[in-house]
């Protein structure tokens, strides 16, 4: 079967489901009790067994806690980020007020408008912010200040709805985005006001063979429309008003990933303990007696739980409580919630002193290093944002260098210079720092991705032959 416009890239694919199940543990546990609607392969909550029924599981599913660590850590990660309002400078006042002020469409500022686009990007670290302008219908017979009324302005997107991309390389050699696909729907006219019927709807934003900007509208598959006429004071745009809030065209992972597996794992033996739990918590009283079924009954009616009449000389024997696997399952849950403790949510351990949701510090150096380096990408985006939505504004090219934008100056990156690597390189050479550390460093001052797996590369460089000693190398002595 032919592919067509609606469906996505691989890339989309192969990510979806890692997205959506990020979304559903940040979301709280309703979220993902409604994403393992049934026994499947994926589910984040294992059945006991492949056998187990639906209704079982179902049952199973209502036992099940999930801790919520990876919601509370997700915000206070991004109130972290925002606790102090950005920073920003354009050169004209009356903009900066305007872009501080009322940054959206509905006049929100632009600290809400980072509120709501970094609450995806703690999901699934691949929001995306689109540019987008009111139409006027007759700009010629506005006035000037009329038109200076009206604003571009930014929309979030999250990462379900872009379900296709293309790079192309430009004249200077770097990457650019060529053409975005964003899938949405709209309500059909003439169906019930109240319920009415929904048409999907794909809008694919491009540069055309020209290099102009145009948005193709397919419903259904089908197009119904080209809109070409999108300009910034009577010219077409050359550019795509797509960014990715992170600033990277490719997907990447999540910066909550780690957490919110090792949190999956935590929700499942919570969720046995508790089911362990309701049965070891459940006695049937037995009697063994020979009265008549009607007083037996009135005991019964009391209302003292669950009966069982035996005739005497029948034995019938009780199922030990599980409360060996329940020691079992508790030691392992505390030791899940230290393991999570150890990698930034330290409010959860008992060691956490004083420290509150504001003033959160990220105790592990690794996550402490991501966030800067978000921070840093985000402001590098948010600069490309501004720089483009003033340029759409005043009809001519506003440069990122005109603007200033720091989303948190406490997590921008200041790099060391050569004489301070060879420093911390020699602590590390003569055993005074270990290794992790001299990592961190690197990796903060980008000579090494933040993403480098040191195992990986340990092995690598084990394995490669331009850097293993020789036999020559040796003076050979008897």
């Amino acid at each position: 079967m032919a592919l067509t416009v609606s469906d996505p890239n691989q890339e989309y694919k192969d990510n979806l489901d890692n997205w959506q199940r990020n979304t559903a543990v940040i979301s709280g546990e309703k979220a993902v009790k409604e994403l393992d609607g049934r026994i499947q392969a994926t589910n984040m909550l294992i059945p006991f067994s492949t056998s187990m029924s639906d209704g079982q599981y179902q049952l199973f599913k209502a036992e099940a806690e999930l801790p919520g660590i990876s919601s509370q850590f997700a915000a206070m990660l991004g109130g972290g980020l925002l606790r102090k309002q950005p920073i920003l400078e354009v050169l004209d006042a009356t903009e900066q007020d305007w872009l501080i002020n009322n940054f959206t469409s509905d006049n929100k500022s632009i600290t809400s408008f980072l509120t709501e686009a970094l609450s995806e990007e703690m999901r699934t670290q691949r929001a995306w912010v689109l540019i987008s302008h009111p139409e006027i219908a007759n700009p010629e017979e506005l006035s000037r200040e009329q038109l200076r009324a009206i604003k571009p302005y930014p929309v979030i997107y999250k990462a379900e709805d872009v379900i296709n991309w293309k790079k192309a390389v430009s004249i200077e050699g770097t990457v650019v985005l060529q053409q975005i696909v964003i899938k949405s729907t709209r309500d059909k006219e003439d169906t019930d006001e109240f319920h009415p019927e929904t048409v999907n709807v794909i809008k694919v934003h491009e540069l055309d063979e020209a290099g102009l900007y145009q948005i193709r509208v397919f419903e259904e598959d089908i197009l119904v429309d080209t809109i070409t006429n999108i300009r910034s004071s009577n010219k077409r745009l050359t550019t795509l008003p797509a960014f990715p809030l992170n600033g990277s065209i490719e997907v990447v992972r999540p910066l909550m990933t780690t957490i919110i597996d090792k949190e999956i794992s935590l929700y499942n033996k919570i969720s046995r303990r508790n089911h362990l739990l309701y049965g070891a918590a459940t006695y049937t009283p037995i009697v063994y007696s020979d009265m008549n079924e009607d007083d037996f009954d009135t005991i019964v009616d009391v209302g003292l739980g669950s009966w069982l009449k035996a005739a005497q000389g029948d034995k019938i024997e009780v199922l030990k409580t599980p409360t060996e696997a329940l020691k079992d399952l508790d030691r392992s849950i505390k030791d899940g919630i230290e393991e999570i403790a150890q990698l930034g949510v330290r409010m959860l351990a008992k060691d956490s002193g004083d420290q509150s949701g504001v003033a959160l510090q990220i105790r592990a150096a690794n996550q402490n290093v991501t966030l800067g380096n978000l921070s840093v990408k985000i402001s590098q985006s948010m600069t490309d944002i501004i720089a483009y939505m003033l340029s759409w504004y005043n009809g001519q090219e506003v440069l990122p260098s005109d603007i200033t934008f720091i989303l948190n100056d406490d997590f921008q990156t200041i790099p060391l210079d050569h004489n301070y690597i060879s420093l911390v390189s020699s602590w590390y050479q003569e055993g005074l720092i270990p290794r992790s550390l001299w990592l961190l460093l690197m990796q903060d001052n980008e000579l090494i991705p933040s993403d480098y797996d040191d195992d990986e590369g340990t092995k690598e460089i084990g394995t490669d032959e331009l850097i293993q000693p020789q036999e020559d190398d040796y003076e050979i002595t008897q």
